[in-house]
């Protein structure tokens, strides 16, 4: 069976413990009370309170690492690797003493707890690792891609269906991060020959929001449609393959 960091510790202190200038009054007691003898020793850890934070919590002025806990604090209590009770109180030079800092350091990670602060032997492989699957994460997050059309309300029946087609890639293949702008503005040359009727415009939204399957819920709007004098914007995005799927069944009642 595997001895623990802070059983080791507190091993070395006993053996030390005939030189009082190396192992402060403290740690002696706590090592006797460990170990007070030939079949009379008694679990420490087993009525020891328990270190009930994270890494994430670590934080403020004070923190330190190694050597640094030194000059800070005299003595600090250990959370033990194996059952996360609380042992000790160590002077911070005999923890650093029993660490192999090639794969751990010693972390502070609770300065102002009483009666000693806390530190952790943090495993640098633990660490590189939970990085490492952050990073990758991150990479592994859908980029929202995004388009966008421009038309004029004379557009020919091939070119709106051609850049349809476009727009309708853009929203399934994204993986419902898929956005898609489509901009009606009036021509330049239609300019002093009056306004494109109302009835036209709504017929050719109307026909946009169909071809990209808005009323089948195979798009939603990410972005309330814009309408500014001869100008409309329909702002449409992907819907996800199970999202597409609720989206039916409640059209379907």
């Amino acid at each position: 069976m595997s001895i623990s960091l802070s059983t080791r510790i507190l091993r070395s202190v006993v053996l030390r413990a005939a030189t009082p200038t190396l192992v402060p009054a403290a740690a002696c007691r706590a090592a006797v009370a460990v170990f007070p003898g030939p079949g009379a020793q008694r679990s420490f850890a087993s009525a020891a309170p328990r270190w009930a934070g994270k890494e994430k919590d670590v934080g403020g002025p004070k923190v330190a690492k190694d050597e640094a806990i030194i000059p800070l604090f005299p003595l600090v209590s250990l959370v033990d690797t194996q059952t996360n009770a609380l042992t000790g109180p160590f002077a911070p030079r005999d923890v650093l003493r029993q660490v192999d800092r090639s794969t751990h350091y010693l972390q502070l990670v609770a300065p102002d707890a009483q009666p000693y602060p806390i530190v952790k032997l943090i495993s640098k492989a633990a660490v590189f690792a939970k990085a490492k699957a952050s990073k990758a994460k991150a990479s592994a997050k859908p980029k929202v891609v995004e388009k966008e059309i421009q038309l004029t309300w004379a557009v020919a029946p091939h070119d709106l269906a051609h850049k349809l087609k476009k727009a309708r890639q853009v929203l399934e293949n994204g993986g419902g991060h898929g956005r898609v702008s489509v901009v009606f503005t009036a021509s330049a040359g239609s300019k002093g020959k009056g306004k494109v009727p109302v009835e036209t415009q709504e017929r050719l939204v109307g026909l946009v929001e169909q071809e990209l399957g808005l009323p089948e819920g195979r798009a939603k709007r990410w972005k309330d449609t814009e309408r500014r004098g001869q100008m409309w914007a329909v702002h449409l995005m992907g819907v996800e393959e199970g999202a597409k799927e609720e989206n039916v069944k409640e059209k379907g009642g």
